[in-house]
């Protein structure tokens, strides 16, 4: 990813806001910004952004489960 070059996980999190203000309702910008922002060391936003993640897509059988894991590996418990 071309963010990476530039500078590490923030880049891909500022890339990734991007994506989310241009399509705030699309669940996967969303999944995406949550676990770019828990590999850039920001564990409320992940946190926020992969519950967010939940509330938009609450039949997401497929991911649903994984970032339930996620958000345990991150010391939240209410993603369960």
């Amino acid at each position: 990813h071309e963010a990476l070059d530039r500078g590490g996980w923030g880049g891909v999190v500022d890339d990734l806001e991007r994506a989310v203000a241009a399509a705030p309702d699309e669940p996967t910008h969303r999944l995406d910004l949550g676990i770019a922002r828990g590999l850039a060391g920001d564990t409320a936003g992940a946190v926020a952004d992969l519950r967010r993640f939940l509330a938009m897509a609450p039949t997401d059988s497929a991911r649903g489960p994984v970032v339930r894991r996620h958000l345990a590996a991150l010391g939240d418990s209410t993603g369960e």
